[in-house]
Parts: structure tokens; C-alpha cells; sequence
């Protein structure tokens, strides 16, 4: 993993900056960074952003879903995947892809799924990371929390839009 390495930065826009897709974007960086480092510091910080948005009690099943979610992507990328610092305002291409995965799996979108986890993977053997992002995307609509998937472009989904944080 690295970070800045997944297409061209741009800041977040509408779509993700609702508290839902912050909340979602931060939660992946820390899950992200604490695959990386090794480090649980790193999956505290995600938890205590999830224990501020959810009822008490339920941050530890919410981001179980987000470690599941992100093992799964690992664990079948051709590529090293690309991710922010938690605190950034700004998101890279492989940060939107995600996002667009589970918010495509909330509305039920195959085709928007599939496309954005093609490119965000670069494999066609998805079914674990089809099968987290459906959970997730789920566990995320139990508790009102949901992501308006940014705008696509190209035939595969390849977002390269600008994205802002507020």
C-alpha cells in the first residue's frame, strides 16, 4: 500500500463530503493504515470516529465490517492500493473506486460495482471483496449511514473528478 499512488488527487465533492461518505472515507484510511503499519493505533482512531456516529455498542460489529471490507480488497488487488492520510481533505482514485463500491452496493447497482471494483482491483475474481462490500454496505444502511456514489466516467467507471472534504 501507498499512499498518493492511485491516479490524480482531487478533493472531495458533494457526494462524499455528506457525513456518511467523511465518516465511510475515514474509517477505510484507518483500516487502510493500520494494514499497513501494522499498527492498532491507527484502527483506534477509525473506531472512535465510528463510536461518535453510531449508537453505543456499535462501533466494534460497524468496523469489524470496514476490517473485513478492506482484507478483502487486499487480499485480491493486482496492485498496491492507494490511500490518504485519515485527516486529508482530499481523496485519490482508488479512495473514490471504494467508495464507489459500497455505494453501489447499497442501491443494488451490479453493473456500478462490478465496473468500479474491476478497475479499483484490477482482477475479475471479486467475490470476496464483492461479498465484504455487500456486508459492509449493509451494516452502513442498519445504521442510516449512506453514500451517494461519485459520478463515473468512461466506460469503466474510472473516476477522475474533483473531491472535496468539508
Amino acid at each position: 500500500m501507498t499512499f498518493h499512488d492511485g491516479g490524480p488527487l482531487g478533493t472531495v465533492d458533494a457526494h462524499v463530503a455528506a457525513p456518511a461518505g467523511t465518516l465511510v472515507i475515514t474509517v477505510y484510511r484507518c483500516a487502510m493504515a493500520g494494514f499497513s503499519v501494522g499498527q492498532t493505533d491507527c484502527w483506534e482512531i477509525g473506531w472512535r470516529a465510528l463510536g461518535q456516529a453510531v449508537p453505543h455498542g456499535e462501533e466494534g460489529p460497524l468496523f469489524g465490517e470496514f476490517y473485513g471490507f478492506v482484507r478483502a480488497l487486499l487480499a485480491v488487488t493486482q496492485n498496491p492500493l492507494s490511500y490518504q492520510p485519515a485527516g486529508c481533505r482530499s481523496i485519490c482514485n482508488h479512495e473514490a473506486l471504494a467508495l464507489s463500491m459500497i455505494g453501489a452496493a447499497q442501491v443494488a447497482d451490479t453493473v456500478g460495482l462490478l465496473a468500479a471494483a474491476a478497475e479499483l482491483l484490477g482482477v475479475d475474481e471479486l467475490g470476496d471483496a464483492l461479498r465484504a462490500t455487500q456486508s459492509l454496505a449493509t451494516a452502513l444502511a442498519k445504521r442510516g449511514l449512506f453514500i451517494r456514489a461519485p459520478a463515473q466516467n468512461g466506460p469503466r467507471g474510472n473516476l477522475r473528478q474533483q473531491r472535496r472534504l468539508h
